[in-house]
């Protein structure tokens, strides 16, 4: 894969200031979308989002220096949600976070074990286009009950509709501005799409 900038590169200040506010951009969306699945009151959503922010700092700051010092966002990943929301809904009433933290801890434990022993690199063969756009389809659809609630707010009939047309004229409309535009400026239309969508929302 070809990129327009490497590890080391500088690139203008007028990019990389454009760079960072999609990375910022991205970060805080990632966080915030957490807390729509989060349980619990306000002051323990805020809680966990003041954790996640911490530990996505000190994260990116240790891969910066000494890991892969690639720009990605370190924090909830969707794939672990789509393991979190199945075992919770299996649970029914009787729901014990301990044995999620245990799994997704035994989880992490042995990747990095994997990746130590250079054994993922043996493992990547496995995870074609395919398998990856499978995998894409599956958290699609295991967190559509959470899109829905977004774009139907529970409690506010007189928004629903509001939210069904403003999700049918976002999504093609980012799709087709990814499509036209090019350079820094598509790569800025998630960021832009999340901080128009959140005035107009």
């Amino acid at each position: 894969m070809a990129f327009k900038y490497s590890i080391d590169s500088r690139p203008p200040v007028g990019q990389l200031l454009l760079y960072s506010l999609q990375w910022f951009v991205l970060a805080v969306a990632v966080v915030v979308t957490s807390l729509f699945i989060a349980v619990g009151s306000p002051a323990e959503r805020v809680l966990y989002a003041q954790k996640v922010f911490a530990l996505m700092g000190v994260a990116t700051i240790i891969q910066a220096l000494w890991g892969h010092r690639m720009p990605i966002v370190v924090g909830p990943a969707s794939v672990l949600l789509v393991g979190i929301i199945t075992t919770l809904a299996s649970q029914g009433e009787a729901v014990n976070t301990n044995k999620i933290y245990t799994a997704v801890l035994i989880g992490g434990v042995a990747i990095t074990l994997l990746a130590t022993g250079r054994i993922l690199e043996h493992m990547q063969r496995i995870f074609t286009p395919r398998i990856v756009i499978v995998i894409m389809m599956l958290i699609a659809v295991t967190l559509s009950p959470t899109i829905k609630n977004l774009i139907f707010p529970a409690g506010e009939e007189a928004r629903h509709s509001f939210g069904l047309w403003f999700a049918i004229a976002g999504v093609p409309l980012m799709a087709l501005a990814s499509f036209k535009l090019k350079g820094v400026v598509k790569s800025l239309v998630i960021p832009i799409a999340l901080m128009v969508g959140c005035v107009i929302y």
